[in-house]
């Protein structure tokens, strides 16, 4: 699935055909997949949810709008049988979790207006920039830092802070990477594996401090079985999207270059 301009396509094995039309253009959608459905948002449309009923190439897949969160997230992850929201963009501090059904399975058509879990920042003006899941446990970042939420019901949940030095400055810049997870911080990128982040861009301070600080919120990373790709917007010149690209070769422990 890919979306472009305000139009949601899919791939139907031969070209990308129109899924669904009129969209808010310019703000990015996280997805997730569980029990078979597709689960979208993007933080000001309404949450999709598309199911795929057959070969792509015969038969379009449906798309229908989702009860979401009772405030619209930028992000969406799925630990412990729930889709989780995040990236609030009313109350930033806040992440909610679909409801659970008596078989232990995640409803995610079911959202409380009290299905939130709220994560208290050392700053007034911070808020939780992103999510990933670390061995089936949400872990909640904000730019300082790194939290984890234990437990399956309301009455059991902890949120334990694991890293009170370190956070997330872009949500686009997690991935999760075997046992780690990896992100851009506001000193480079990190790499979380349960305790305090570790920082793995230190050789490379230059190109981290090529990354226009403007624009930093918006820098995107991929991974593969090897390597971790981040694109970000260059101090060089008057570029406002992102026009460079760090490769992270993690096997090597080293920086293959930028493009």
């Amino acid at each position: 699935f890919a979306v472009c301009n305000g139009v949601m396509y899919y791939w139907n094995g031969t070209t990308w055909a129109s899924l669904k039309t009129g969209l808010t253009a310019g703000n990015p959608w996280s997805f997730v997949t569980y029990n078979g459905i597709i689960y979208c948002t993007n933080g000001v449309n309404t949450p999709q949810k598309i199911t795929i009923t057959g070969n792509p190439a015969s038969s379009a897949p449906t798309i229908a709008d989702m009860t979401g969160p009772a405030n619209k997230c930028r992000q969406f992850i799925v630990a412990r049988e729930r889709i989780w929201a995040l990236v609030d963009v009313t109350n930033p501090d806040r992440v909610w979790y679909c409801g659970l059904g008596s078989d232990g399975i995640g409803t995610p058509e079911t959202w409380g207006a009290t299905d939130y879990l709220s994560f208290p920042c050392e700053a007034s003006d911070e808020k939780v920039t992103g999510g990933a899941v670390w061995k089936n446990n949400p872990i909640i970042f904000t730019e300082n830092t790194i939290s984890m939420i234990l437990g399956n019901n309301d009455y059991e949940f902890e949120t334990p802070i694991l890293d009170t030095k370190h956070g997330c400055i872009a949500q686009r810049s997690i991935q999760e990477f075997g046992d780690y997870i990896l992100f851009l911080g506001r000193q480079g990128v990190y790499a979380f594996g349960g305790g305090e982040a570790v920082l793995i861009s230190e050789d490379i301070q230059p190109e981290i401090d090529d990354i226009n600080s403007t624009y930093i919120a918006n820098a995107v990373s991929v991974a593969d079985e090897l390597c971790y790709y981040l694109s970000y917007t260059s101090t060089i010149g008057t570029g406002t999207v992102n026009n460079r690209m760090l490769i992270f070769d993690i096997r090597l422990g080293d920086v293959i270059g930028g493009i």
